[in-house]
């Protein structure tokens, strides 16, 4: 009876052993399977950049939304559902080029029924565990939703409804660049509703959906070139408090602009004054009540303004 116990045994621990395989190569297969990424590969004259991905589960390409479902900003920011979120990567050279200009974009599909303005869009920088907000996507910290995305100059905006969401650069003499990316999108919790004619018209179950493209400059730029800006893009600047700071910065069009020198310089020093942090970025520093104009200048000349309240600190 021992020997008969004993062979039972056995026999059950082998049958769990396979089991147990079995399960793990079922889990492997269909982890594996999702992560499968491909590439899609722009060559420039001398240089190379490539978007890597993961499809997702809605979405070739880009992210789907399935349901009406109002989502406040502070939980759409942290939602880390493989259903929500579309991460990415850039990757690229110019060995023999000083810089490669990049531009993300998000095209809207033509089955989207969802109000541009009813869709919130968030893209963030991915180092290690830590996210960044991206400036395009955000305005005082506030993520913007579709309509206000700029639409790209890539296309003629006749053609796509197609709007930029991040523009960069592959630094000169680079090999082995790379940038890591999450996208997030969600119905803004002031969406006004759908009707019951438009939800007949939904293909596929999809409210909203958008298809994520990168755009390299195919430009060569020659060692020694100079190329002047033609334009200046301010950062967006909130309603400040006496004695509250906020940091201002400037985008040069093009971003390949040769000096990157700016000056700065405030009306009203007494209201708002101007500093510089060890690390090199700009201050605005709230000194009274009152309204001041922050100029930035380039190297040749072209400039940009914004205006800048101060208001009484609560009491």
């Amino acid at each position: 009876m021992v020997r008969k116990d004993s062979s039972i045994q056995i026999l059950l621990s082998i049958l769990g052993v396979i089991s147990l395989i079995l399960i793990t190569v079922g889990v492997s297969f269909a982890f594996f399977t999702y992560e499968k990424q491909e590439a899609i590969e722009n060559n420039l004259n001398e240089g190379k950049i490539s978007l890597i991905y993961s499809k997702n589960l809605y979405s070739d390409r880009g992210l789907a939304i399935t349901s009406f479902t109002p989502v406040d900003d502070s939980l759409g920011k942290t939602s880390n559902s493989d259903k929500y979120i579309f991460d990415f990567r850039i990757i690229g050279d110019s060995l023999k080029n000083p810089e490669i200009p990049y531009e993300i974009t998000l095209r809207k599909k033509a089955s989207s029924i969802l109000s541009e303005s009813d869709v919130k869009v968030y893209l963030t920088e991915i180092s290690g565990e830590e996210e960044k907000e991206t400036e395009l996507t955000t305005s005082s910290g506030k993520v913007k939703t579709f309509d206000i995305l700029k639409q790209t100059e890539v296309i003629s905006a006749s053609e796509e409804i197609e709007k930029t969401i991040y523009q960069g650069q592959i630094p000169a003499n680079t090999a082995d660049f790379e940038k890591s990316f999450r996208l997030r999108i969600w119905v803004s919790s002031n969406a006004v509703g759908i009707s019951n004619q438009d939800l007949e018209k939904i293909v596929g179950n999809t409210l909203f959906d958008v298809e994520l493209n990168v755009y390299a400059s195919a430009k060569t730029v020659t060692k020694g070139e100079t190329i002047e800006a033609t334009a200046l893009t301010l950062s967006d600047i909130a309603p400040m408090l006496v004695g509250s700071t906020q940091e201002i910065s400037a985008t040069f069009t093009p971003v390949t602009t040769t000096n990157q020198t700016l000056t700065w310089t405030s009306s009203h020093p007494e209201i708002v004054s101007i500093a510089k942090t060890e690390d090199g970025r700009t201050i605005l520093i709230a000194n009274a009540v009152g309204t001041a104009t922050i100029q930035v200048t380039s190297q040749n000349g072209i400039s940009q303004t914004v205006e800048v309240t101060v208001l009484a600190p609560v009491s």
